[in-house]
């Protein structure tokens, strides 16, 4: 029960992390729909806004989707290597949905952490 609960709280921080990682990256190119606008520079309203926004779709994409992925793919795998290649895949795949939409980096994202966890090199462990 404990391995779940830390599985669950990391899933939802990272979660959080790499969320507000793509909708950054989305304000910066100025894909964010109607926050957007492509600055050089923040203010910190619209940072805390992200950060917020992260918050309500990443963190529970990531503290649903990591204990899944991880009883999927990861059981017999070393937990920082497991968490590594998770979170790589899901912040290529985050990054590069960015480029269209927030809505498709979400996707992406999700897509990106599967991809990540189910192609650990046999040869890493």
């Amino acid at each position: 029960m404990f391995k779940f609960l830390k599985l669950l709280v990391l899933g939802f921080l990272g979660g959080w992390l790499l969320g507000f990682c793509f909708l950054l990256f989305g304000f910066l190119i100025g894909r964010s729909g109607n926050i957007g606008g492509g600055k050089e520079y923040f203010n910190l309203i619209e940072v805390l806004s992200i950060f917020g926004l992260a918050g309500v779709y990443g963190a529970p994409f990531g503290g649903v989707l990591f204990p899944i992925g991880y009883y999927t793919f990861l059981k017999n795998v070393p937990f920082r290597l497991g968490v590594r290649y998770a979170m790589i895949g899901t912040l290529i795949g985050g990054l590069l949905g960015a480029i269209i939409a927030p809505p498709i980096a979400a996707i992406t994202g999700i897509v990106g952490f599967f991809f990540g966890c189910a192609n650990i090199p046999k040869n890493a462990v």
